[in-house]
Formats: C-alpha cells, sequence, structure tokens
C-alpha cells in the first residue's frame, strides 16, 4: 500500500488486512484522518506472487480519493 498526500500538516494512519474473497484476495485499506481538515490523497495497492513478483493489475495505478476531518474511511480493493 502506498500514499501520497498534500502535507497539511495532518497526521493520518493506515492498516490494511488482506483476505481471501472467493478465488481472489481483497486488500481492505483503514485510513484515518487525525486532523480536522479534509485530506486529498492517492492511493494504490500493489499485490506480489509468491516469488515475489509485482503482478500488474488496474489497481496498480494511482487513484485518488478525499477524507474528511476526523473520520476514518474503508477501502476494498481486489
Amino acid at each position: 500500500l502506498e500514499i501520497k498526500k498534500e502535507d497539511l500538516g495532518v497526521s493520518m494512519d493506515t492498516d490494511l488486512k488482506v483476505r481471501r474473497e472467493r478465488d481472489l484476495l481483497e486488500g481492505i485499506i483503514t485510513i484515518q484522518n487525525q486532523g480536522e481538515v479534509t485530506v486529498p490523497f492517492e492511493y494504490r495497492v500493489e499485490w506480489y506472487d509468491q516469488d515475489n513478483v509485482q503482478i500488474e493489475t488496474p489497481i496498480t495505478s494511482w487513484k485518488p480519493a478525499t477524507i474528511d476531518g476526523l473520520m476514518t474511511k474503508t477501502l476494498r480493493e481486489l
């Protein structure tokens, strides 16, 4: 998981969990904005096979998102 955000002096905590959904892996990303302002950010999830080779998927590219102040957001990616 990679996250890029503007430096607004705001701290964001992240947590990544992975679970199997049918025959796919699902990444569940929880982001918590500890500041009082809305923070725009971009994120991407990179998957690797058993040989540590990156698997190219549509979610490998950066995706834009925002999170409001003092909120928690959950993102899910297959």
